[in-house]
Formats: structure tokens, sequence, C-alpha cells
């Protein structure tokens, strides 16, 4: 019944395991691979019906989709929400899905007409120190060179880490003071790149890539080894080969679009006028002849980019006429949008980025749970691309693989510059607008959340920068093309994006549209990408060199201190009732992480300091509060205002304690102006009309009424405590808060031990 074939190794000290023909064998082909307990189950489908292929005028190049998913069942749990079943692809579904997509697209023939479909679904992630990629790109491979597609496999992804001077491979470990790069590759090459650099050297990053080749070297044998032993494969696919059509549009449109070209035309859209003229000339004459248009459309492309190869590698001309290493113009606009905490607009040739920086409260984060774990997200980029941008018609939908990949890589690269939360404890969201592209958007993203992070006031060190390096190649001569044009990426052999600062790379993402290239061509594009970046950062620094010394007035404030751990249940109190009460009392946030850190943010620096004294009262922290059971209900007291608000008067009590009177506690009559007749400091009796379990105290001024409580006459007034300072280090929890976005006491050279300000 089955016909099972299945082979093993030990790679980077763990069990390869290749296994094909029980599972999904109606299919091109299929195979099952487990790596280290995780096993991933790799398909390929081939549309058939070569007519139903056809690609429309707009897709010339492969028809290939590539889906990675990963079931809850693999990771030992049941979905969650109300249907309890896996819907739309996640996040990092699609992270995965572009990487097998970019591997494995370079190595199958451009010109096969029908439609490929390859399915990587994670089966089981036992061993979470492995990278599920790495087995789906293995499976994916295999599943090809069983299938028959023209593939020029196998390729092979390489999990390559490094902590100090310690290079891993295969080995899942944190790389925040270290390198992490996915890296597949050829017997003889590099096909893609992905990587988190955390300003690593050029050198650095090409010894990584070296590494992963050294390791994958073992396997390309073993595969090829195991796909002998399942016997001879047949051929399958129809490919454009008419060999007569494509004689046919060189001889009618051969001379025009070397003249288009050869003219250096900066403007893009002049430019593609004169081609679109030149396409709908070529259709009108061959459609006649019977020849589809997808078909007629391939060799067009073809051709213009044998042509703009030709131009680069002989003459030296690119497409807009730039020398090889030539930057395009670059404009620089801050604080674009008034009221928004932070913006920047970044232009770059017909590339536009509108970046706006928000920030948030502890309650912002984004709760993600995936494949790799449930965790708190305080940063987010998400890039958006409109059809306008490139001045087109088309409907809007939800952001595709496209944009999500492109929001990931600039956020890799950001990520790098900003400060922990122990010194910028807000949540903060970047949102690039790309309101023109012409290439590098995602590298202009980059550019522009930079510069909107310093007019924001985020407390960032230095600039990061990022650009878009291309290659043209005829496989002996190869020219490296700096900052590359929406042009130059979809006619040359490689995008290649380096971003980081000026002590070095931060994130990097390599695509292949050849079969791979050399580790001497990745190093000499590396350091050709470092002279263009430290020209890019200079003309941002010349901008603006360092974050804006304030927060923008629109910005929330936000206080962050440490509590006792076992005081934590009484701030919270039953189901939430108390930190749910300060927090509407107070018109504030209030959150408390996993690590005891209570987190305030407030609109004011009123409600900001209000919302503290009441965690504190609850917590009872330091020595705040004298015992509550010295304070009676009804007594009458003599305190101090100590602040001001709308709803009413905060009072300093004998012990320490501060009150509340509500704005209708003041006087029997109306208060229509409640800073009119009253002022901080202002000596005032109060009595006592509650106590709350929470220790909230609410007092009252109408003490001419009847009083609360039991007992016959005036009560003697207890006398007055000196009340808190207000803006002062609060000792009542070790004077370890932090204030943030506080404008009255931000000068420079602050002493140690002082709140700090930004």
């Amino acid at each position: 019944m089955f016909e099972i074939k299945e082979s093993s190794i030990e790679w980077e000290g763990k069990s390869l395991h290749i296994k094909t023909g029980e599972v999904a064998r109606q299919a091109a082909g299929a195979a099952c691979v487990s790596y280290g307990g995780t096993v991933v189950l790799a398909v390929v489908t081939l549309q058939k019906d070569s007519a139903a292929s056809k690609k429309t005028s707009d897709l010339s190049g492969l028809a290939l989709v590539t889906n990675f998913l990963a079931k809850s069942y693999a990771l030992g749990r049941i979905p969650n929400g109300f249907f309890k079943r896996e819907g739309k692809l996640s996040e990092r579904e699609v992270l995965a899905s572009r990487v097998v997509d970019r591997a494995v697209r370079p190595l199958i023939q451009e010109n096969l007409v029908n439609e490929v479909n390859i399915v990587c679904k994670l089966l089981a992630h036992g061993n979470k120190r492995v990278l599920p990629e790495v087995p789906a790109l293995i499976a994916a491979s295999v599943a090809l060179q069983l299938s028959g597609i023209p593939f020029s496999g196998p390729v092979v992804g390489v999990d390559v880490n490094r902590r100090g001077t310690e290079i891993t491979c295969n080995e899942i470990t944190e790389t925040e003071d270290g390198l992490g790069v996915f890296v597949a590759c050829t017997e003889e090459s590099i096909v893609m790149v992905e990587a988190e650099a955390n300003e690593s050297s050029e050198e650095e990053v090409v010894s990584a890539l070296s590494e992963a080749l050294k390791s994958a070297k073992p396997i390309f044998s073993f595969i090829n080894e195991f796909v002998r032993g399942v016997g001879t494969v047949k051929s399958v696919g129809v490919l454009y080969d008419n060999k007569e059509l494509y004689e046919k549009v060189r001889l009618l449109c051969s001379a025009q679009l070397e003249n288009v070209y050869n003219e250096k035309i900066n403007n893009k859209e002049e430019r593609h006028n004169r081609l679109s003229q030149v396409y709908m000339d070529t259709f009108a004459e061959l459609s006649a002849d019977g020849y589809a248009e997808s078909e007629i459309l391939f060799f067009i492309k073809k051709l213009e980019k044998e042509i703009v190869r030709k131009n680069v590698l002989e003459n030296g001309i690119r497409p807009d006429g730039r020398g090889l290493t030539e930057i395009r113009p670059i404009s620089i606009a801050l604080d674009y949008l008034p009221g928004t905490h932070g913006s920047a607009l970044f232009t770059r040739g017909g590339t536009q980025s509108l970046v706006v920086a928000t920030l948030g409260s502890y309650q912002d984060e984004q709760v993600m749970d995936d494949i790799d774990g449930e965790r708190r997200e305080s940063v987010l980029l998400h890039y958006n691309f409109l059809p306008y941008a490139v001045g087109e018609v088309g409907a809007l939908r939800a952001p595709g693989r496209r944009e999500i990949g492109h929001g990931r890589l600039a956020l890799k690269a950001v990520k790098a510059i900003l400060p922990g939360k122990d010194v910028f404890p807000y949540t903060l969201r970047l949102v690039s607008e790309i309101t023109e592209s012409d290439g590098s958007s995602s590298m202009a993203t980059v550019c522009g959340s930079s510069l909107a992070l310093m007019d924001t006031g985020v407390p960032v060190t230095k600039h990061v920068a990022g650009i878009a390096m291309g290659l043209m190649t005829d496989g002996t001569k190869s020219a490296i093309l700096s900052d590359i044009s929406g042009d130059e990426d979809m006619l040359g052999d490689m995008d290649f994006k380096v971003a980081g600062t000026r002590s070095g790379i931060v994130a990097l993402q390599m695509d292949m549209k050849v079969r791979g290239i050399s580790i001497s061509t990745i190093r000499d594009a590396l350091n050709q990408a470092l002279t263009g970046r430290l020209h890019i950062l200079a003309k941002m620094e010349n901008v603006i060199a360092e974050p804006r010394k304030n927060l923008k007035d629109s910005a929330p404030k936000i206080l962050c201190y440490k509590i006792d751990k076992d005081v934590v249940h009484k701030v919270i109190g039953s189901g939430g009732k108390t930190i749910r009460g300060i927090s509407s009392d107070t018109s504030t946030k209030i959150d408390i992480d996993q690590n005891n850190y209570v987190y305030i943010m407030a609109e004011t620096e009123e409600a900001l300091m209000e919302a503290k004294s009441r965690v504190d009262i609850a917590s009872g922290a330091s020595d705040l509060n004298v015992s509550v059971s010295q304070l009676k209900i009804g007594e009458l007291y003599e305190g101090k205002i100590v602040s001001i608000v709308d709803f009413g008067l905060f009072v300093a009590l004998p012990n320490k304690q501060e009150g509340l009177v509500h704005i209708s506690e003041i006087s029997r009559s109306r208060v229509n102006d409640i800073r009119a007749d009253h002022t901080e400091g202002q000596p005032v009796t109060v009595r006592i009309k509650d106590i709350g379990p929470d220790g909230k105290i609410k007092l009252t001024m109408r003490i001419d009424e009847d009083r609360v409580g039991s007992g016959s006459g005036p009560s003697p007034k207890k006398r007055f405590g000196a009340p808190p300072r207000k803006n002062s280090k609060d000792h009542r929890s070790g004077g370890n808060e932090r204030v943030f976005n506080d404008r009255s006491n931000s000068g420079e050279g602050s002493p140690v031990g002082r709140k700090r300000f930004f």
C-alpha cells in the first residue's frame, strides 16, 4: 500500500530524518522532515491545466504561492477564541512562509507557466531550540525535487547564532547582544539571508555566512542521495520556450527599449509611459498572430532585462542615469503632523515614507501567542503600502505579506537603537505610510522611523539608516548598485537590504533572482552598503543629531516604580476592584507587570501624582501611613490642601495620608471655580466621611452640618502634620520612581537621585 522511503543523518548534534511515500501521495511531491523533535510536512502541487495557469498581463514572473502553517496541536495547545480552531495565518506564519518562498523561488525556472503551491505544515514542535524554518526549507526542497518541477535544488537553511565569540548552528540562543542569521544556501552559493545583527561588523556577518555554508555541506549529498533512492522523477510543467516568438519580440522592440534606457530618463513616470507605449505596440503586432498576452509580456521583460544588464555591465549606465554608487537626493521634514507625538517625512528620490510615532501605556502592548510562545511586544512598527504610492488604482485590503515582511525588517533595525523599558517605559507604535514608491521603501521606513523617534523625544543615542543594494551579472561580470530603484529591483538579480548605525549592521535581508551569489560578492556589497549608509546617516544627522529634550505636550506622562511583591494583591484588590477604582477616579491607566513594576499613565501631572498616592495608600508602602485605625470617621482634622483638581481637593492629614474633598463636599452652595477660592498650602478643617477598604479617605468641609458617626458636639481638631512636597522625590516608595514627560524640571545636569525627566 505504501512505498515508504526514509533516511537519517546526524547534523549539528541532532537527528535529521526525511520520509516520503506515506503521506499526501496524490500531490506532485511530498516530504516529511523531522529535526531534533520538530516535524514539518511539505507538500508541492502543480496546476495541471497550463491554460488555467496563464498569468495576467501584470504577472510575468513565476506563479508560486508558499504557505507555512503552524497548528496548535504541534505545540500541545488548543486554539484560543470562541471557535477553537485556527483562522488566517498569524504574522509569525506569514514571516515563515516568506522565508521558504524567498529561498526556493530563484531556483525554480522563471519561465514555468503552471502555478505552483507549496504548503509547509508544522506537525510537531517538540524542541523549542530548533527554528522551524530549518526543517521546513529542507522539506520543501525535497518535495520540489520529487515533484518533477524544474528546480535547481537542493537548498538548505541554516540558523546561525553568535554570542560573544561563540558561534552555534541550528540552536536558538538569545541574540540581544549577538548575531542571529538565517541563511538559505546551495552547495556553492548563498540564495537568501535574513538577519538581526546588533551592530555587527561586515566581516562578522560574512563569517556567519561562511559558517552556514560549512554547516550545510554534508546535507546536500544526503538529500541528493535520498532523492535518487526514490527513483526516476518525471518532469512536469509547461515552459515559456518559444524561440520564434522571442526573436519576433527582439526584432519589434529591441531598438525602442534601448532608446528609452539610453536616454537616462530620471523621471519614473515618464520612463514608464515610454515603456508602456513600446509594450502596447508590441502586443498589437503580435496578438494578431495568436500569441497570448502573458507569453508576449514574458519575452518583452526578458529582453528588457538583457538590455538593462548590458547597459550597466558594459557602459556603467543605470536606468535613471546615476553612477553605480550614487545615492538619490534626500529630503527630510520633522514634526510634519501637528498634534501627533512625533513624525517625520523622509524622501529619497521617488520613494517617500511618512512615519508617525505614538506613545502608549503598558495596556497598549501587543500580546503575541504563536510558535515562539506567549510574550508582550512593547514596540510595534506597521508598514502600509497603498496603490496610490505607485500611481495605480486598486482595492484597499488588509496588510499583505509584503507589508508584514517589510514592517518586520524595519522593526528589527529600529529596535537596535531603542532604550530599555527601565529607561523608557512607554509602549511605542511607529506607522510608516508609503506615500511614494520607487524602490527601497522598507529602508526609507527605517530612516523615517529613526527621525520620528528623535522628533518624539525618545531617548535614543544614535540614528539608524537603511539602504538597498542591487546586482547585475551575466555569469562572468558583475556590478553592484547602491540605492536601487524599483526598475532595478525588478530587472536586476539581487535585492540586498542593509540597515545599520555608524557602529555596525543591525538588520539584513537578501533576496536573489539568480541561483545564488558567492561570499566574496556579498562582502563587496556589504562594504559598498557601508559607504552609502554613512552618507545617508550624515544627511539625517544634519537635520537632527539627538532626540528632543522633552516629549511633545500631546504625549502622555508615565510614572514607573517598583513595589513589594507581597503588596501587589492589595493594590489590585478583589477582582481588580481597587486598581480599577483608582484608575477610574483619577482618569489614569494603571498596570502592574510580572516584575512588580507599577506603570501609571496620565494626561496631567496632577492626575499622575494622585494615582500614585492612591496606589501607595492601598499598598501601605513605606512610612506613608500611620495605621488607618488612628483616623476616626466623623472626627475633625486640621489639614492643608496639597493638590487641586477639577473634581475636588486633596488634603494632607496629620498622619501624612491624603484624602479627597469632592467638589460637592466643599460647600452647600455651588462651587463654580474651585481654584478661585482655594490654593495649594491653604489650611482647611475637614471631617472624615468614610474610609474605604482600599484606604481611600473621603473628606468633607461641610462641617456645620450634622456629623457623620456618633457622639455629640464637635471633636477637637487634630494638629496638622507636614504634607509631602509636590513634585519632590517621594520618600514613600524609596525614591525609585521615574516620571516621564514632566516639563517642570527638565534641565540638563540634574543631580543623581532626582526623578528622571524626558
